[in-house]
């Protein structure tokens, strides 16, 4: 059913004086997965490829893709936690960070409910503040009989 995924998010510092960011990019989720996999449901890349894009992807492929939407400097993104948020009512997908709209998408063929996640990959860190989930019904993992 239809669902609202969001999180605020923080780029850590990594370098080894505590002082820096070495790879400033990628928070971000996926909705609608099966539990295992970051690419089985519609997953949203913010500031991903080493902050040059921001993605939308169904089942891996990129169905939608902006490079106007990145992290930004160091003076724009030390301290500040992203508010990166994914609406799915029916087949539209929704994606926006800070409460402005980076990506649309309408999917002709939407993806049943699943399992919420946040991520990153590994080498990069960063910090969650808070999360919401709202859901139209319950997921409980099992195929639903029709």
């Amino acid at each position: 059913g239809d669902i609202v995924a969001e999180f605020w998010g923080a780029v850590m510092m990594d370098t080894r004086d505590g002082t820096g960011y070495t790879h400033p990019s990628d928070l971000n989720g996926v909705i609608c997965g099966d539990g295992h996999r970051l690419c089985s449901g519609y997953a949203f890349v913010f500031a991903g490829e080493n902050n040059t894009s921001t993605r939308l992807l169904r089942l891996g492929e990129v169905v939608a893709q902006t490079d106007a939407v990145k992290i930004g400097s160091k003076d724009q993104f030390h301290r500040h936690w992203f508010h990166c948020r994914l609406e799915k009512s029916g087949g539209h997908l929704t994606y926006s960070i800070d409460g402005e709209k980076a990506l649309e998408y309408e999917d002709p063929d939407p993806l049943p409910g699943g399992y919420v996640g946040v991520w990153t990959y590994q080498g990069n860190g960063i910090l969650v503040a808070r999360t919401r989930i709202a859901y139209q019904e319950p997921f409980d993992g099992r195929e639903q009989d029709e």
